[in-house]
């Protein structure tokens, strides 16, 4: 499972952490965390270029939010 989610790190808080560890019980897990403004950068690892492309082109409605995963 792939979920990416895009915050303002004033947002981050305890249940952001909990609600993680709810959908990936038990399971290792990596977490990466860029400045948005890094997508130049980003865009230059392989892959990485259609994945940003295709984040800005998905509609809001396919992306999870934070109250998809319980945390609000």
């Amino acid at each position: 499972m792939n979920i990416n989610y895009q915050l303002n790190v004033n947002e981050l808080d305890t249940n952001f952490i909990e609600s993680i560890k709810k959908l990936f019980i038990d399971k290792e897990i990596i977490i990466h965390i860029s400045d948005i403004t890094d997508s130049d950068y980003l865009a230059k690892i392989p892959g990485m270029r259609e994945s940003i492309e295709e984040g800005i082109d998905s509609e809001i409605k396919e992306c999870s939010t934070l109250e998809d995963i319980g945390w609000e």
